[in-house]
């Protein structure tokens, strides 16, 4: 075989034997003086095809698929456009129109965990725009709906390096997204709460939790894309709680105000680090790092043993351009024995309701030395909010 200019070669084979769905081959290609190269192989693909609650080609089959021990497996979607459940979403606003928009998915009961001991799963909803085309103008096609399940959690994760894009999950009477005792994961580019225009509230029990020792996950990032709208849920945008959960970063994110950063919509607290959970950062001083956390209850709150935990960057009780106030309750709330935390440079609040020693800047207006940390103030950098 001869590759081309590129390095590149394809060639068919022909074999007798079974091959299992997520397998794969290695192939070698040798030059006549022996020198040898094994050609890439592709991950493992499980597709999405249809909007079923199980069987052949559902959201249910694909993750009992892939996580079966295949190595570097992703989840993508290709549902068609006949599928029953793709249904417009915007022809009564501006910039919509009459044509459907989003795939539903309805489980019937609690969809399998993420917690494959050794391989993790990449669930990647934007696939459906790449590969079926963008449909959806204002968000994600696929729409992941928890209304018919009495007591369920969107997405369990419960195993290391996982990641989950591109999904709307909503309606959940369990949190959008549970990462339980795990590291290494990714949450981004997913509207957890609200309508898949993100422009109105369809609340799960919480928005993300993250518990029981889980460490080093980060919900959102500062890449291109990578944003969450997490908002409208009840119980709370991100929870971050109990000993040992620790190294979780969330950051870029909308929490607590719509799809374009300027209308709240509320979420319980807006990030929420409780019951000895440590070393944890909000937000951060990178492009990009900075949340939206406005229109909530605390915009953070910081409570229970908790501690040296980081808050930085953020805009919090403004809109997302941090010209116009959205409020919180409380911006950022200190409590119940936290201690050892930094709300540190670039902190910008604007907009609480109610002053308190709980909060760390208790003006109701824009402040300018607005960086605290353990009892010293500076003058802060401008913060850069999410992308």
């Amino acid at each position: 075989m001869t590759t081309n200019a590129s390095g590149h070669a394809d060639f068919d084979v022909i074999m007798a034997m079974t091959v299992h769905a997520g397998e794969n081959f290695a192939a070698t290609a040798t030059d006549p003086d022996g020198n040898t190269s094994e050609f890439s192989r592709q991950r493992p693909v499980f597709l999405v095809t249809n909007t079923n609650d199980s069987g052949p080609g559902s959201l249910r089959q694909a993750i009992l698929d892939s996580k079966q021990g295949y190595e570097n497996a992703v989840v993508q979607f290709l549902v068609p456009a006949t599928d029953p459940n793709f249904v417009d979403v915007d022809s009564w606003v501006p910039g919509g129109d009459a044509a459907p928009d989003v795939f539903v998915i309805r489980p019937l009961s609690e969809l399998p965990a993420l917690d494959h001991p050794v391989y993790p799963v990449f669930i990647d909803a934007r696939t459906q725009a790449a590969l079926g085309g963008e449909t959806n103008p204002f968000g994600p096609e696929i729409v992941l709906d928890g209304s018919l399940v009495q007591t369920s959690d969107g997405l369990r994760i419960m195993s290391d390096g996982n990641s989950v894009y591109g999904l709307n999950i909503r309606s959940f009477a369990g949190s959008g997204i549970l990462i339980s005792g795990a590291r290494g994961n990714t949450v981004a580019g997913n509207y957890i709460g609200t309508d898949a225009r993100g422009a109105q509230a369809l609340p799960n029990g919480s928005g993300v939790l993250i518990t029981d020792g889980a460490d080093d996950n980060t919900i959102g990032g500062t890449a291109e894309g990578a944003r969450n709208i997490i908002s409208g849920n009840t119980g709370g945008g991100v929870n971050i709680l109990g000993s040992g959960t620790t190294g979780n970063v969330v950051a870029g994110n909308y929490i607590g105000v719509d799809a374009t950063g300027s209308v709240a919509i509320p979420t319980g607290d807006g990030v929420s680090v409780r019951f000895e959970a440590s070393g944890n950062v909000i937000g951060g001083m990178a492009v990009g790092a900075g949340n939206v956390i406005s229109g909530n209850s605390n915009g953070v709150y910081l409570s229970h043993g908790s501690s040296g935990n980081v808050v930085a960057g953020n805009y919090i009780g403004t809109d997302a351009f941090g010209e116009r106030a959205l409020g919180n309750y409380l911006g950022i709330a200190i409590t119940a024995g936290a201690f050892g935390n930094t709300i540190g440079e670039g902190q910008r609040e604007r907009g609480t309701s109610s002053p308190a020693t709980t909060m760390a800047f208790t003006s109701p207006a824009l402040m300018s030395p607005a960086t605290w940390s353990k009892g010293t103030t500076s003058a802060p950098a401008r913060p850069e909010a999410g992308r």
